[in-house]
């Protein structure tokens, strides 16, 4: 290279040198954009997945007492509780949301994990029960739109889960 110009054994022409490819030793690595984003997707998901299952509590009842009450807060960064119960086929799930924040919902998980048995956000409900249909871990989830909380602020809540 010569001031600024690189000439080619082969040809014998002389072409700036900011148009060579300086690095041709090195493999060339062609930005994948579409590969990195499923990757990154299926990291995330892997990792929330994760932090929510370590999160769950479990809810427990006191001797003779068919209902409890867990008490929490949301905030835009910490917008999602889960809850756990265990649930008895043929007994009831009962839910009772209190907030005075009206964008807070409840979300309930059968034991097969597949489809939602009630989602508040459609309905605006802060009362469900339902019958189990089947023995396992029912997941109890409350949350808010993160969207929807201002960032620094809480939005407490209680709430009564009963099983009779």
């Amino acid at each position: 290279m010569l001031g600024g110009w690189t000439s080619f054994p082969d040809t014998r022409r002389r072409v700036p040198a900011s148009l060579t490819d300086t690095h041709r030793d090195k493999p060339m690595r062609t930005f994948r954009p579409f590969t990195t984003l499923v990757r990154a997707a299926v990291l995330g998901l892997a990792l929330g997945a994760a932090a929510a299952a370590a999160a769950a509590t479990q809810v427990t009842f006191e001797a003779n007492n068919p209902w409890t009450q867990l008490r929490g807060s949301l905030s835009h960064d910490d917008y999602r509780q889960d809850y756990t119960v265990a649930g008895h086929a043929g007994k009831t799930l009962a839910l009772r949301l209190f907030s005075k924040n009206p964008n807070i919902y409840l979300k309930v998980m059968g034991p097969d994990g597949k489809k939602p048995l009630v989602d508040t956000i459609k309905t605006g409900e802060t009362t469900w029960s339902a019958p189990m249909q089947a023995d396992g871990e029912y997941t109890v989830e409350v949350y808010t739109l993160p969207e929807t909380t201002k960032s620094g602020e809480d939005s407490p809540y209680a709430l009564q889960v009963g099983i009779y």
